[in-house]
Order: structure tokens, then C-alpha cells, then sequence
């Protein structure tokens, strides 16, 4: 009775902790929200986001105001914005999260490459825009009221032949 009793804790230590590295690893590629993309959250500066993901493979500044940062091995493509004429490298905050690759999900577990079915059950209220910001609008947001309060998609799912090619997250350069 003590040996068994012994051997369920100890299995039980153990699947917790393999449960939990197993959590950890699909937390590290999990959407939550509009708000969090792989454990960075949105408006963070770069700095931040290396220090959650690494050393980016790709990083540009594309214009005073832009910079992009890319991780190609995780399929993840951050967008800063600085609009102080700085450098938007360092002092930019992340506005836009792009996840293309198949190991990120979003917090309803909708992953690149489910179906626009799968979709529809996990999104009920999603819809499909063809002008401004293209694709499935999962969770609709506005921009501050200075700039018209108008409705733009904080996670949007972009698809390729009825399957999710890409998730990206929009954060409005008021917030």
C-alpha cells in the first residue's frame, strides 16, 4: 500500500512537470488576446521582445518612424513604431505581430493552417473583410477617438486557399 501510494506520487511529480514544460513550450507560441504574441507584450520595444525571443534574424529600420524585426525560425515578424523622429529600432513599440508559421496558436487554439471551418467554430462572431485590413476579423477593436474611433482588427487571421496563412496582431499607434 505505501510502495503504491509512493509510486502514484511520483508519477504524478512527474507528468505534472512534463505537463508543464509541455505548456510552457506551446505558451512560448500562443496568441492571447490581441494583447500578448509568444509571451511579448504589444507596445513593448524591442529590447523586450529579444529578451522573450532572442536575437532577431532580420532586423530593419524601414523608415524615421518604422522598424521590422524577424525570428524566421519561429515564423514571427514584429513591427515598432516610434513617432518621436527617434530611432524606432530602440525606442519603438510593437504594433503589429505577424505569426506565419504553424506552431502558433491563439488562446482558442485556431493554428496557421486550421481551416476557415475550424475558424467559424472557434470565432463565432469573426467576419470576413475584403478592403482596409483584408481577411477574418476575430476580435475588432477601435482606434483612439483623435483619430475617428474607427474600427480596425487587433487579430486578424489572413488566409490562402480556406486555410489560416497567417495571424497578426494590430495594436491602434494610440494605445
Amino acid at each position: 500500500m505505501r510502495i503504491a501510494v509512493i509510486a502514484g506520487a511520483v508519477l504524478l511529480l512527474c507528468s505534472t512537470g512534463f505537463g508543464d514544460a509541455r505548456n510552457e513550450r506551446a505558451a512560448r507560441f500562443t496568441i492571447v488576446g490581441d494583447r500578448v504574441v509568444g509571451g511579448v507584450r504589444m507596445g513593448a520595444t524591442l529590447v523586450d521582445a529579444t529578451t522573450v525571443l532572442g536575437m532577431p534574424d532580420l532586423k530593419r529600420r524601414l523608415s524615421r518612424y518604422e522598424c521590422r524585426a524577424g525570428w524566421r525560425m519561429i515564423g514571427l515578424t514584429l513591427l515598432f513604431l516610434d513617432l518621436s523622429n527617434s530611432d524606432p529600432c530602440s525606442r519603438g513599440g510593437l504594433v503589429r505581430a505577424t505569426a506565419a508559421s504553424a506552431r502558433w496558436q491563439t488562446g482558442k487554439g485556431l493554428r496557421v493552417g486550421d481551416s476557415v471551418a475550424r475558424l467559424h467554430n472557434l470565432y463565432r462572431s469573426a467576419r470576413y473583410h475584403r478592403l482596409g485590413y483584408p481577411g477574418w476579423w476575430l476580435i475588432t477593436r477601435r482606434t483612439c477617438p483623435t483619430t475617428g474611433s474607427q474600427r480596425y482588427p487587433g487579430l486578424l487571421a489572413r488566409t490562402v486557399h480556406r486555410r489560416i496563412g497567417a495571424l497578426v496582431v494590430d495594436l491602434a499607434a494610440c494605445e
